[in-house]
């Protein structure tokens, strides 16, 4: 019932905007490819999978390249860098960029970890969201994280190291461990969510909760996720706040 009053009130607001600006965006017939990776944070020699999906739907006949240079749905990194690898396909939009991060295989004495002492450390469960427009809370647009049902829940762990783990949950509840790095500046925080490097505003955080305030539109790849069937009700201006919770 809630979700039904949460496509109403969208598709309400969608049309007021529509009739009350003369330069809205014209609607775009191409489907959105959104890219995944299965670890973003390796090694000299190992190799990453990818997977592309079409609304929520896995597609195994797009094109994936790395730094411009066409690839497959494997890819073994040789040698160290930052690589940014995005999918294509005809007739649809460029996929979001994962960028995958290679480091060399050496074994190194720890030090001192540089982000000790940041508040935002722990392993967080995703709970609840809550959809607003231009600052108004949209009436019956809160709603729980899909979590697959009978499986243990998604985690996003943020380490010291400035390294940040997002385990996802298959419906057969497999497990995929996803790694790469995550940043804070403030109360701005940059974490990995399904593969993507989410840029968000930390709007409270204490021992066991974190608010976390998302551009929806800026992240519609993380919809098509999520909850596709919400995707083309997407706008400028919509921003969701992500409940996080030890």
């Amino acid at each position: 019932m809630k979700r039904f009053l949460l496509f109403t009130c969208l598709i309400a607001l969608v049309s007021l905007s529509s009739c009350s600006s003369d330069d809205s965006d014209p609607v775009n017939p191409f489907k959105d490819l959104v890219l995944t990776a299965d670890n973003t944070g390796i090694v000299v020699g190992e190799t990453v999978k990818f997977t592309v999906t079409v609304d929520g739907k896995e597609i195994t006949d797009a094109d994936i390249y790395v730094n411009d240079a066409k690839s497959g749905y494997e890819h073994t990194f040789r040698t160290v860098g930052v690589y940014r690898v995005v999918a294509k396909k005809a007739n649809a939009n460029n996929s979001n960029t994962v960028s995958v991060s290679v480091t060399e295989n050496s074994v190194t004495e720890p030090g001192p970890e540089p982000g000790k002492d940041s508040k935002f450390l722990g392993k967080w469960t995703p709970q609840d969201i809550s959809v607003n427009f231009n600052g108004i809370p949209v009436p019956g647009g809160v709603f729980a994280y899909p979590h697959q049902e009978n499986c243990d829940k998604d985690t996003v762990e943020l380490l010291a190291s400035y390294q940040g783990t997002y385990t996802l949950h298959s419906e057969t509840c497999q497990t995929t461990k996803q790694t790469q790095a995550w940043k804070e500046n403030g109360n701005n925080i940059v974490i990995p969510i399904m593969g993507i490097e989410i840029e968000a505003n930390v709007k409270e955080v204490n021992a066991n909760n974190m608010i976390i305030e998302i551009d929806v539109y800026e992240y519609k790849a993380l919809v098509d996720i999520l909850m596709p069937e919400l995707s083309p009700l997407i706008v400028k201006g919509m921003k969701a706040n992500l409940k996080l919770v030890k």
